[in-house]
């Protein structure tokens, strides 16, 4: 037939035009990481210039954990990279450090395993999508959620969670084998393999990732819409907190500390005029937005009667806190992991319980 009809007997292979993508880390790595010096100039120094380990385990959440997988209840943290914590020593990020708190602390109630499932730049709809396919079948007896700066950036870059023009926040992605020929694939993971040989032959500097996803766009008129944008939060929220009561898992809802504040320090102010200037965005704007969403987690947390852990309420916002405007210090961590094992005491009183449906 010459009308552009492909011919095919039997059913056509379906997902080859494009995937889901599940913004993970992948199982059993070890990183050194360091950030860029940009990053490090920005924070005045309160950002050490040195690397950071990170490994993951077999699901590639980030280690180490303080407890059993499938044997200790289990609460796993999902967020962004202020859950994630990837610049802070490895003992001090925060989900890792809130179960061994909690269990020494409180030796009377049942032990806890606290799971670190932050990934930078993910948002509530990644986590949905991690929730969904990833962690439910684990069976954790809590998620709790922890968004609001990468959700508030996206939409004021792309306007919601479904149209991104970045590669790496697109909620559908193609391989790169996606379409060929079984030869072709076979031939493109030696090619790749080969080239990973050599890179480690060389011993090749560490790889230089780019700092700035969103620098194409940041000339570009905000796409944020004040009317809808913390409804489609919201509404992210509830369908994690609905999916989580349905299977038997208990749904926690964080706010997000932060130092964007009126009359902030001048580092943050700046910081903020500066990426937002081609937007036509203020500082105070910003601030605004920031807030609201965190007052979209609460009102949220009210209306569904989830618990509520109000990190932005209860952590200092200084320089102490947080290395710029919303990212922990190895202190901030210690305050986070101390505060947020106490509210998991309150909320599990008298007893975390293993849960989870199949």
């Amino acid at each position: 037939m010459s009308d552009g009809y492909v011919r095919y007997i039997g059913l056509v292979t379906p997902g080859l035009y494009r995937k889901i993508q599940c913004r993970e880390y992948p199982p059993h790595k070890k990183y050194l990481i360091k950030a860029p010096p940009s990053k490090i100039a920005e924070t005045n120094g309160q950002l050490p210039d040195k690397f950071f380990a990170m490994t993951t385990d077999e699901h590639g959440f980030i280690n180490p954990q303080h407890g059993q997988l499938g044997r200790d209840p289990s609460i796993v943290f999902l967020g962004g990279s202020t859950t994630e914590c990837i610049w802070n020593n490895e003992d001090r990020r925060w989900p890792n450090q809130v179960a061994a708190i909690h269990n020494a602390r409180y030796p009377e109630v049942a032990a806890i395993n606290t799971i670190n499932s932050g990934v930078w730049g993910n948002t509530t709809a990644q986590s949905i999508n991690l929730l969904f396919n990833k962690i439910l079948p684990l069976k954790p007896a809590a998620c709790a959620l922890m968004h609001n700066i990468n959700d508030l950036v996206l939409m004021i870059h792309e306007q919601d969670y479904w149209h991104a023009r970045i590669p790496s926040r697109n909620l559908f992605v193609r391989t790169e084998f996606d379409g060929m020929t079984a030869e072709g694939a076979c031939k493109r993971l030696i090619s790749n393999a080969l080239k990973r040989s050599w890179q480690r032959l060389l011993r090749r500097a560490p790889q230089v990732a780019a700092t700035d996803e969103f620098a194409a766009l940041r000339q570009q008129q905000s796409r944020l819409d004040p009317n809808t944008f913390d409804q489609l939060f919201s509404d992210n929220l509830r369908v994690f907190c609905s999916i989580c009561t349905i299977k038997g898992i208990t749904p926690i809802l964080l706010t997000q500390a932060s130092r964007l504040i009126a009359n902030g320090d001048p580092e943050i102010v700046n910081h903020v005029t500066l990426m937002m200037d081609g937007k036509g965005l203020s500082y105070d704007e910003v601030c605004g937005y920031y807030q609201r969403l965190n007052q979209c987690v609460r009102d949220v947390a009210t209306e569904l009667q989830v618990p509520l852990i109000d990190l932005d309420r209860a952590i200092p916002k200084t320089r102490e806190m947080m290395f710029d405007s919303v990212h922990f210090t190895d202190l901030g961590c210690d305050w986070v992991a101390d505060y947020v094992a106490g509210q998991l005491r309150q909320i599990f009183t008298p007893a975390v319980t293993a849960g989870g449906q199949g």
